[in-house]
């Protein structure tokens, strides 16, 4: 399935062109700057060595230290790109202003806006296997205050499960109760949580099309796309919105202005 998706980088770019490209752009345009801010996201520096006298004391402890820094860099780099695709999000909730969910709560009033006027016959293409991936991920991280979030409300459908869950995670991180991963024990640099926040801002973004559809559930009429060639190109709305992050035949050379 991996292979048939772009980056999350190229997906957050997608995105964010096609809201630039639809009509009333205005409002999503606070949606589309974050966007575009997560999809320049290359890497984050990071060396909690370098003020450490005790280096080179023991080289144990060096190859321990060396690799915790590379795990930590990954960590992040990808949580760093989770806060840009999170803050789109919330800028999406507050452009369409939903309304109050039987539960207090802005997410909550998202999560219930997705319920009552998305299409679960025309969802996000590959949203429930990524959704199936990152509960596995969970599993395997043993965050079972997140695993908890599975046991939804009734306001909360399949479409609204994934942001309904990350929540969770976005308050662990926001209130330092999200693990700090560590090398495994040949000091490799691998962690189950590196692909978990993957995961998150991947479903972000996800959700991200999902409020977007919802708002434009009556919307029916086709979208046209204008090709760096400056060939124009006509998809249906939704099916085109849904299936964005899909590569496609002109996705390495023709990609959407």
């Amino acid at each position: 399935m991996k292979h048939n998706l772009l980056t999350t980088s190229e997906h957050a770019s997608a995105l964010a062109t096609f809201l630039d490209q639809t009509e009333g752009p205005s409002m999503w345009m606070d949606v589309k700057e974050w966007l575009i801010v997560a999809s320049g996201i290359g890497s984050v520096t990071l060396d909690t060595r370098q003020f450490d006298d005790n280096i080179g004391w023991c080289r144990f402890a060096d190859e321990f230290m060396e690799a915790r820094d590379r795990l930590l860099q990954d960590y992040v780099t990808e949580l760093t790109r989770f806060t840009y695709c999170w803050a789109a999000l919330e800028c999406a909730v507050d452009a369409i202003d939903p309304p109050s969910a039987p539960r207090r709560g802005k997410i909550n009033s998202a999560c219930c806006y997705i319920t009552e006027n998305s299409q679960s016959a025309n969802g996000v293409c590959y949203y429930t296997e990524l959704l199936y991936d990152f509960r596995q991920r969970l599993v395997e991280c043993r965050e079972q205050r997140v695993l908890c979030r599975f046991d939804s409300p009734s306001f909360v459908s399949i479409n609204s499960q994934a942001l309904y869950v990350i929540y969770r995670v976005r308050n662990q991180f926001a209130h330092a109760e999200l693990t700090l991963p560590l090398p495994d024990s040949n000091n490799k640099p691998r962690s189950p949580y590196i692909p978990l926040v993957q995961l998150a801002s991947r479903l972000t973004l996800m959700s991200i099309q999902h409020l977007v559809g919802a708002a434009h559930k009556k919307y029916a009429h086709t979208w046209e796309a204008t090709l760096e060639d400056g060939e124009e190109v006509e998809h249906e709305f939704h099916a085109f919105l849904n299936t964005l992050h899909v590569k496609r035949e002109y996705s390495q050379n023709r990609r959407l202005l």
